[in-house]
């Protein structure tokens, strides 16, 4: 409703504020635009892991996009997750600026 969108809007501009920048993430709106406007988006069936041991990946979500493995590599997984691997920015920020920015 209204007041979520004036709440969510007051809190971008707060972050601009404060990181003194006129670029900001916006996290979970994301989230929501992706639910209302999920044809701006291109999923893909992936296997998704989250790496604990590695030295340069600790702690990041890792994907398998191999189109193919070959000993002495794991095996590929099956897929257990969508991943979003392209975005209509254009149609995101509309949904965003629309519903949060103009409320």
């Amino acid at each position: 409703g209204a007041a979520s969108s004036l709440l969510a809007r007051r809190l971008l501009q707060r972050e601009l504020l404060y990181f003194e920048t006129t670029e900001a993430m916006i996290g979970d709106a994301g989230t929501v635009a992706a639910v209302v406007c999920g044809d701006a988006l291109t999923v893909r069936r992936l296997h998704v892991t989250v790496e604990l041991q590695g030295t340069h990946t600790r702690g990041m979500t890792v994907c398998d996009l191999r189109a193919f493995s070959h000993p002495p590599d794991k095996p590929q997984l099956p897929p257990n997750a969508d991943v979003v691997t392209d975005i209509d920015a254009a149609a995101l920020k509309a949904v965003f600026s629309r519903f949060v920015l103009d409320a």
